[in-house]
């Protein structure tokens, strides 16, 4: 009867130690159960976050290649610039040596040119005060012949009708005027003060002629 008892005994802690520590067991699986679940939630919206910033990175890389595509763009770009500048330097140098030489040489031509054109200004200037003092002996040798000197007021006149023919030296009367004879075939002069018109001229005329003056003249008779 004790026997049994112990073993009743026995056998009821032992069930008691089993319940109660199956019900620990459980709990604790529980507790890491619920912990387990906790770490992988917070593990989940790491990987989000995680995948969040993933995607931003590749956007960010993206958009950083892109960057450097066209940086490279722009360097490629700026080198063929560059070369081309150059090249164009080179040849502007070409242009302005080539432009530099002909001005040079076409300076030179026209120096020579003015220089010969000079010398011949100064030459026929020569010829022409030759002539001058040539004309002012001839005028100078030339002798009135004691008759007196024929005015002629503006118009035409006939020789040997209203003067005789002979030699005249025709001077101006006030400020001048055109003088012409036989409708300026044999004479066509201007008479004036010098500045605009020859002061004096000598011509000869013959019987038929007509002269032509604009404005009062004298006509001394001359050998």
């Amino acid at each position: 009867m004790k026997l049994f008892l112990k073993i009743t005994v026995y056998v009821v802690s032992a069930f008691i130690l089993f319940m109660v520590g199956f019900g620990i067991g459980m709990s604790g699986n529980k507790a890491i159960i619920d912990e387990k679940k906790m770490t992988i939630s917070e593990l989940d919206e790491e990987i989000e976050g995680l995948q969040k910033n993933k995607s931003q990175a590749e956007e960010e890389l993206e958009s950083l290649s892109k960057d450097k595509t066209d940086t490279e763009a722009l360097i490629s770009k700026k080198d063929e610039t560059a070369e081309q500048l150059a090249e164009l330097e080179a040849k502007l140098a070409d242009v302005q040596a080539t432009l530099d030489k002909e001005l040079e040489e076409g300076r030179k031509e026209a120096d020579e040119k003015l220089a010969d054109l000079t010398a011949q200004i100064e030459e026929k200037q020569g010829e022409l005060n030759t002539v001058t003092e040539a004309l002012s002996v001839a005028q100078g040798k030339l002798q009135e012949t004691g008759d007196d000197p024929i005015e002629l007021s503006a118009g035409y006149y006939t020789v040997g009708t209203d003067l005789p023919s002979g030699r005249y030296t025709a001077t101006p009367i006030g400020e001048g005027s055109n003088l012409f004879v036989n409708d300026g075939l044999k004479v066509n002069t201007i008479l004036g003060d010098g500045t605009w018109g020859e002061p004096s001229y000598t011509f000869s005329v013959s019987e038929g002629d007509t002269i032509q003056t604009e404005a009062r003249i004298l006509l001394t008779p001359v050998e």
